[in-house]
């Protein structure tokens, strides 16, 4: 999610407009808990048994200016230990707030007993924000219940399971610094879907098109986003996995 305040570039492809932060939908509720996840059948640490390797590279366009190098590279080192399965290594560095990039502001929530995973997704990306203007990113982190092992309870990042699926939210919010840092797309599929979508008459904003770009570049590093949640999130992320799903343009976009 971007958070804007007063006037800022936009992508170049996108028409100029004052950006309002963009409302998620109500996440789709599930009887699994987090207490559920702990218990010895399901709950594997990554230091008892390493997530498996995603396919596929990070890759990322060239940066336009020195800031948008460093982000890229952090954003690449991130995502690299992601993939790996190195979750405590990716929390680190989407969440150290003496970065020099941007300032990170984060509040810790207690997971309650009864929590489901997407009750925990879904306050995450609600409470998740960049602010362009400010170079600033606003995440929310997580602890996980105390039990006999941890009695003052763990970070998140040691239950594989949600920690797949939560990482890649706080991650969104980098890849919007370095978008408009770099004053355009991540993934060259974007722009082949935004020229489909304006010659099919489509009026697609820059806000919209940057979180179609965060789709499209989970599906060029191989993040599995379905099972993410990624897709679900905007309408026109729909839009782009039906066009992708036939072909990259073999589909016509109709309104």
């Amino acid at each position: 999610m971007i958070r804007r305040v007063g006037s800022s570039h936009v992508l170049p492809t996108a028409s100029s407009s004052r950006e309002e932060p963009r409302t998620q939908p109500p996440a789709t509720s599930t009887s699994q808990s987090v207490a559920r996840m702990m218990t010895a059948d399901v709950f594997d640490p990554p230091r008892m048994r390493p997530s498996p390797r995603l396919p596929g590279p990070v890759t990322l366009p060239a940066a336009q200016t020195e800031r948008a190098q460093k982000l890229a590279e952090r954003i690449f080192q991130a995502a690299t230990a992601y993939k790996n399965g190195d979750y405590e290594r990716a929390y680190t560095l989407l969440t150290a707030p003496k970065n020099g990039l941007v300032k990170i502001s984060s509040s810790l929530m207690m997971i309650k007993p009864g929590m489901s995973v997407e009750d925990v997704l879904d306050l995450a990306r609600k409470k998740s924000f960049s602010s362009i203007e400010q170079h600033s990113i606003t995440l929310l982190d997580f602890m996980l219940p105390p039990d006999g092992s941890a009695p003052l309870g763990q970070p998140f990042y040691e239950n594989q399971k949600l920690a797949k699926r939560l990482l890649p939210i706080m991650l969104e919010e980098w890849m919007h610094q370095f978008q408009n840092e770099n004053q355009g797309f991540i993934s060259p599929r974007t722009q082949r879907f935004a020229d489909d979508a304006a010659r099919a008459g489509l009026d697609l904003d820059a806000s919209t098109l940057r979180e179609v770009d965060i789709l499209a570049t989970f599906h060029d590093w191989g993040f599995p986003v379905k099972k993410l949640g990624t897709v679900s999130q905007y309408l026109e992320r729909g839009l782009f996995e039906a066009w992708h799903q036939a072909g990259d343009g073999n589909w016509k976009i109709r309104q």
